[in-house]
């Protein structure tokens, strides 16, 4: 079907609107953007939902979009998932509105601190997510984070690592399946050794793995092991109340410009 059933509809907003209290839920059958958008419609009245999951819905960039919008009026939402959810049938002009949606989302005075919106095979949204993490860069509010599966490459990665340069808010990280090499990586850990607030971070054992198959395999394991070390210092410094910065950061940043990308070997 491409639209939601009205029965199941009414259902659903007459429960959500009614609830109150803390509340882990996930909303199944939202049948694509008409979902979406009766959901975002009273996204802003709802009173009592803080954790909500609406992973695999097939909600399309329009769908995301109107869910965004809605929710950035939201007085309780705190934890949003938005797992395998992005589609464009329309084109870059919905994906735009999509990841502008997303970005007004975490600025706006809704109380979220974790956002998942993990990607796939039919979700990734690719390097379409750059302008988002760029805006991750001066967020606030954020404190989880899962973008994993966008394979968004290293053009991704640089924009990740300049966001966790000089964000100090977001402490949980999960970002596999992007499809980093082992430029990625180091533009990451150079991004890590001036990040003072990330203390979980998910490793990418699947890109690692590919990364290991180039011939800067032996390198990758090397940044890596930096990368763990810098988010471990930021533990220890988190459980101490010492600063986490360090002496040698002040005069390295991430690059502008892409490095020539090794080759996989024949």
């Amino acid at each position: 079907s491409s639209g939601i059933n009205a029965e199941y509809g009414d259902s659903l907003k007459e429960a959500l609107l009614l609830l109150r209290g803390t509340l882990i839920t996930k909303v199944n059958n939202l049948c694509f953007f008409p979902g979406g958008q009766m959901l975002g419609g009273i996204g802003a009245k709802i009173k009592g939902v803080t954790k909500l999951d609406l992973s695999d819905n097939d909600l399309g960039d329009e769908g995301v979009t109107a869910v965004c919008n809605g929710f950035s009026g939201s007085s309780c939402l705190e934890h949003l998932i938005l797992n395998s959810n992005f589609t464009s049938s329309r084109g870059k002009t919905q994906r735009a509105a999509a990841i502008d949606a997303l970005i007004q989302l975490i600025s706006s005075n809704c109380p979220l601190k974790s956002l998942e919106m993990v990607g796939g095979v039919k979700s990734a949204l690719k390097t379409d997510i750059v302008p988002f993490l760029v805006a991750l860069g001066t967020n606030t509010k954020l404190t989880n984070l899962d973008i994993s599966g966008h394979g968004m490459g290293n053009k991704g990665v640089m924009a990740l690592a300049r966001a966790i340069q000089v964000n100090t808010t977001l402490t949980k990280l999960s970002w596999d399946e992007n499809g980093t090499t082992y430029n990625g990586f180091v533009y990451f850990e150079v991004g890590m050794k001036r990040n003072t607030s990330l203390v979980t971070l998910a490793m990418p054992f699947q890109d690692i793995h590919q990364s290991m198959k180039m011939e800067t395999g032996d390198k990758t394991i090397t940044v890596v092991k930096l990368i763990e070390k810098y988010v471990q210092r930021n533990a220890v410094s988190k459980t101490t109340g010492e600063s986490s910065r360090s002496p040698y950061k002040t005069s390295v940043t991430v690059p502008d410009v892409l490095p020539d990308e090794p080759k996989h070997p024949d």
